[in-house]
């Protein structure tokens, strides 16, 4: 009888074990996405010639807590620089949808909890589609020629789930954002 029994346990105890649910990986505390939108404000990567291009940067606090997101955001050198894809080693820089960024100080922007942060600027100048408060004054881009372009930048994000901005808590690794995308 304990030869049976023991086996009968042992197989209950695996049964039982791969049956429960599996343990999520936990949320990163802030998540942060690339998008390029078109003019109805969809996801898209084929623009027509004369079409305008939304860039949208959206950063989540997941944590249940209020966060200060501590400036720099991030690397302003090429933040949403626009190359024109040559071939595939060779690229030309066409420019930056701002002028200017982060013309007053600000220590940090407050993300409540499970909120987001969301940065928007359209390619061309246009009343319908407002730029965010971190950019000072758009660029005088005019449409985008036919081609392949590549939008591609590197941001390592700091935030302080207690609100300091002189000691940010957490530093998040370097995430590089990159989009490639047609004028036709």
């Amino acid at each position: 009888m304990k030869h049976v029994f023991l086996p009968a346990i042992m197989l209950l105890v695996v049964l039982t074990s791969a049956c429960r649910k599996k343990e999520e990986a936990p949320a990163a505390a802030i998540d942060a996405d690339f998008e390029l939108l078109n003019t109805q404000g969809q996801p898209a990567v084929s623009f027509r010639q004369g079409q305008n291009i939304l860039f949208r940067f959206r950063l989540k606090n997941n944590t249940s807590q209020n966060a200060l997101l501590t400036n720099p955001l991030f690397e302003t050198d090429h933040f949403l620089e626009v190359s024109r894809v040559n071939t595939a080693i060779s690229r030309t820089v066409v420019g930056k949808p701002y002028k200017y960024i982060f013309c007053a100080y600000v220590g940090g922007y407050p993300v409540r909890a499970h909120d987001r942060l969301v940065i928007t600027i359209p390619w061309v100048a246009d009343a319908a589609y407002p730029m965010s408060d971190v950019f000072c004054a758009h660029a005088a881009n005019s449409y985008l020629p036919t081609g392949h372009y590549s939008c591609s930048f590197t941001t390592a994000l700091r935030f302080d789930p207690n609100g300091s901005i002189t000691n940010p808590a957490v530093v998040l690794e370097p995430q590089t954002f990159t989009k490639e995308f047609d004028v036709l």
